[in-house]
């Protein structure tokens, strides 16, 4: 099961609500992460160097998912409705190139962050 208990409060308020939407629209949803510690990111981060992860995976550190501010999910939302769907409830949608990974920031946004708190 995901870690959900170390996610924001806030970033989880708005990934609960965007999950009950989804699912009231009739589509499925499955968290498949939330927060990350370094040792599983570091894990992860291997898998993806390997080729056996198919979805970008950040330095340990350095991701989303280390701070508590994303939660990975899969669904069968059509990709057209993700990104508007996400914005309505405060959450970034990272793309089909990511389509699982939800966030309360763009990618230049978390690279200015990581940036100026020395994160990475």
């Amino acid at each position: 099961m995901a870690d959900l208990l170390n996610v924001h409060p806030i970033v989880l308020e708005r990934w609960f609500a965007l999950e009950r939407a989804i699912r009231r629209a009739g589509y499925t949803v499955t968290v498949t992460s939330g927060f990350r510690s370094r040792a599983q990111q570091q894990k992860l981060y291997e898998a993806r160097q390997r080729g056996e992860h198919p979805f970008p995976v950040a330095r340990p550190g350095c991701s989303e998912h280390n701070h508590g501010v994303a939660v990975d999910a899969v669904t069968s939302v059509p990709e057209r409705f993700l990104g508007g769907a996400a914005r309505h409830f405060g959450l970034v949608w990272a793309g089909p190139t990511d389509r699982v990974h939800f966030g309360v920031f763009t990618q230049p946004q978390w690279r200015a962050v990581v940036h100026e708190e020395g994160l990475c």
